[in-house]
């Protein structure tokens, strides 16, 4: 199954994201960070099949997670 992790520190908008993804693609399983922190843990611990991530979160934390993904995964889209 594809995973779809999801980095956004506003919970709302992680809640609605979700679940419009939900709506149309049954088949994926959809991971939730709210940092770059939480979202590098997910990133170790298994396979994700696609990043969506909000840039401009708090402490640079989007362009952070982007600069580690360039460097450590650069073949997640």
């Amino acid at each position: 199954m594809d995973k779809v992790l999801i980095t956004v520190d506003d919970l709302k908008l992680q809640r609605f994201l979700r679940s419009c993804l939900q709506k149309f693609v049954n088949k994926i399983e959809i991971v939730l960070a709210g940092n770059r922190e939480e979202a590098i843990k997910v990133l170790e611990q298994g396979h994700i099949s696609l990043l969506a991530t909000d840039i401009q979160m708090p402490k640079d934390d989007g362009p952070a997670l982007l600069s580690y993904m360039n460097d450590k995964l650069p073949d997640i889209p």
